[in-house]
């Protein structure tokens, strides 16, 4: 895009920097920082919208906590941020994409032993990587009526183990486990249900190995 700052000759604000570089982690409390010039006003969006004076006001926020805002990133962000100043042009746009998983605990996991299906998660975390074995037993597959009643997924992988589905394909109902969910990676899956995530805002399917997808899956 066209600099017009420095076309017309106009001082233009420093770039924001991010405390964490964009990337792939699997880190507990990643939290990221933004800063720029002193007396500068930094503004952010975390959806992947470009950052304007209506978006959120970080230097605003840091300044009623005392202390530099610190971004909590628990599954997939896009990050873009720009400073403003007193008579200087707005900062270039800084932007970063993030996606922070975790290895869930084996022990918050209900398997089916008989089956190797995985039927609950209890944990808390949002954005999980299923261990290949839970309690001494291979993860086949996950069942139609799997759960998570403390959170709310929004990213969710599988190992290459599990390679189907378990039980009565049912109603939109079955999947709202899947609400919120905007990742998914199952590369030793071989088929999607029904309606599986057809009430979720998924926007990533990491499924390389599908024979088949069912009727309004997505």
């Amino acid at each position: 895009m066209p600099n017009f700052a420095l076309a017309v000759g106009m001082e233009q604000c420093d770039e924001v920097k991010f405390s964490v570089a964009p990337g792939h982690y699997q880190v507990d409390g990643l939290k990221l920082t933004l800063s720029s010039e002193e007396g500068s006003t930094i503004y952010y969006s975390d959806d992947g919208s470009f950052p304007v004076a209506f978006s959120n006001n970080y230097t605003e926020e840091s300044e009623k906590l005392g202390q530099p805002l610190s971004i909590p990133i628990e599954g997939i962000y896009d990050i873009r941020a720009v400073a403003y100043k007193e008579g200087k042009a707005p900062s270039i746009i800084s932007f970063g994409e993030y996606f922070n998983e975790h290895l869930a605990d084996e022990s918050d996991f209900t398997i089916d032993e008989n089956r190797g299906i995985i039927t609950e998660y209890s944990g808390t975390l949002t954005s999980i990587i299923v261990p290949s074995s839970i309690n001494g037993v291979q993860v086949n597959g996950i069942d139609v009526t799997f759960s998570t009643p403390n959170t709310k997924l929004n990213c969710l992988t599988l190992p290459e183990t599990a390679t189907s589905w378990w039980g009565l394909y049912g109603s939109n109902e079955v999947f709202d486990v899947f609400d919120s969910l905007v990742y998914f990676k199952a590369s030793g899956m071989l088929s999607i249900p029904k309606k599986c995530f057809s009430g979720s805002p998924l926007c990533i399917c990491d499924a390389p190995n599908l024979k088949s997808i069912g009727k309004s899956a997505f």
